[in-house]
């Protein structure tokens, strides 16, 4: 620190000062590569990232296929699986005006009427359907399909490999 009297009292803080000053000139150096690189990239990588968002409608349209496909075979056959991977389920859906079943929630002084829990409120739906008479309760089919249809095929190859041996 201040060892000698005539020793300029503001020294330290012009060097402070002037570390500072240099630090900010190399981190906006760095930011200013960093930006460079990502703008780059985005270029580099726009033909890939447009690949993939066709790829992503086509996977998804697929699975629709699937999905619809599947159906079909389900009214037939009645079989909820018709082959490995693919499986078809109920699910009970609501249909419901979340203001009206707040204000159910709050008259019946459910704790869930800060903010309507809707699980909890669908619960109370599937077991006293008469008790909310503005929810509609439907069952539907949804037909699931195996993350890792590559395993599932395989299995599904190698026990016709077996069966034909």
């Amino acid at each position: 620190m201040m060892t000698d009297e005539t020793e300029d009292p503001l020294a330290e803080l012009r060097e402070a000062r002037e570390l500072v000053h240099w630090r900010r000139g190399i981190e906006a150096e760095c930011r200013a590569q960093c930006e460079e690189l990502r703008v780059a990239y985005l270029a580099l990588s726009a033909d890939a990232r447009a690949q993939l968002a066709v790829c992503e409608a086509d996977t998804l349209l697929s699975e629709e296929e699937l999905r619809q496909a599947t159906l079909v075979v389900y009214d037939t056959t009645g079989n909820r699986t018709p082959i490995a991977g693919i499986g078809i389920r109920l699910m009970t859906r609501f249909t419901y005006t979340p203001e009206l079943a707040l204000a159910w929630a709050v008259k019946h002084s459910i704790k869930a009427a800060l903010a309507l829990n809707r699980a909890g409120f669908e619960k109370i739906a599937r077991v006293a359907p008469a008790d909310v008479p503005f929810v509609t309760i439907t069952k539907e089919y949804q037909v699931t399909i195996a993350a890792d249809l590559g395993a599932v095929i395989a299995a599904d190859k190698a026990l016709e490999m077996e069966a034909g041996s």
